[in-house]
């Protein structure tokens, strides 16, 4: 079984009875949806996804990789059981745009970028996909549904513009970030900036399991402001201050900031509670945001 362990994992009740594949690419997908999850949208229909990329770069993992999705066709299961791993993303639809006109899906926001490409970066170090644009249907490396639309087989599809102009004009730029390194620096955002409580406690759950250094899409920036006020208050060496990464030494600084604040045991566990993180910002200028 393979999962992304950067993923919230979600399957889908039907997965476990698809055929095996051994992931060959990757199609970048559009979702037509303003949804955190569109697993509710699967459970109604005949195809799926692996996984999904919501606006604020969370993935979900909705099918195994090693199992088919079928989302593209031709590309969900081919010669020596090889298979296309299927991304779908968020994009507003009903919201950002009208869901029809498909010349107005906007653009891959930056987390949903460094998202993708730290996906892509373990696809390549668990199943071998390069980080290249796929060269034909059937070849290795990263594409986009509508890449192949044909009336005939074999293809991705047959009228489809997924993922859109917007978004087709950017495979390249997902690929460079993947080759980079998957990690993509987020601009520091200015005193007296709102902290999510929701963002830095998933930080402190998620990022200790994680590589060092390694951050939680759509965090970082909190998690920033929030290391520089442990930092100030002499809790988290400078050093580790500002990697936007919600650490085992940044769990450890917290937790004796809670014991600061008089909070002991399950209380002082080093993960953000709201109480903790007011006071924190009270002294440090954010303020805090659900």
């Amino acid at each position: 079984m393979a999962r992304y362990p950067h993923a919230d994992w979600d399957p889908l009740p039907e997965a476990n009875t698809q055929p095996r594949i051994r992931p060959w690419g990757a199609v970048l997908h559009t979702a037509v949806s303003n949804a955190k999850n569109i697993k509710s949208v699967w459970l109604r229909s005949s195809i799926e996804s692996h996984f999904y990329v919501a606006e604020d770069g969370n993935v979900l993992q909705y099918v195994d990789t090693e199992r088919v999705a079928h989302c593209q066709l031709d590309g969900n299961y081919f010669g020596g059981g090889r298979g296309h791993i299927s991304i779908e993303t968020w994009d507003g639809a009903g919201r950002v745009w009208d869901g029809k006109d498909v010349r107005k899906v906007p653009r891959w926001n930056d987390h949903q970028i460094a998202a993708m490409a730290n996906l892509l970066v373990w696809l390549r170090d668990t199943h071998g996909v390069p980080l290249v644009k796929l060269p034909e249907i059937f070849g290795r490396g990263i594409g986009w549904h509508a890449q192949y639309t044909s009336s005939k087989p074999p293809r991705f599809n047959q009228h489809h513009a997924c993922p859109a102009p917007a978004r087709i004009a950017q495979v390249g730029d997902v690929i460079s970030a993947a080759v980079a390194g998957g990690q993509q620096p987020e601009p520091p955002r200015p005193p007296g900036s709102a902290v999510s409580l929701a963002a830095v406690t998933r930080a402190a759950k998620l990022d200790p399991k994680r590589p060092q250094g390694a951050v939680t899409p759509g965090a970082a920036d909190d998690v920033r402001l929030v290391e520089r006020a442990l930092a100030a208050e002499g809790l988290l060496s400078s050093q580790y201050a500002s990697d936007g990464s919600f650490g085992t030494r940044t769990v450890a600084a917290y937790a004796r900031w809670q014991r600061r604040c008089g909070y002991s045991g399950a209380d002082a566990d080093g993960v953000p509670g709201s109480e903790s993180l007011k006071k924190l910002g009270v002294k440090h200028g954010f303020r805090v945001v659900a």
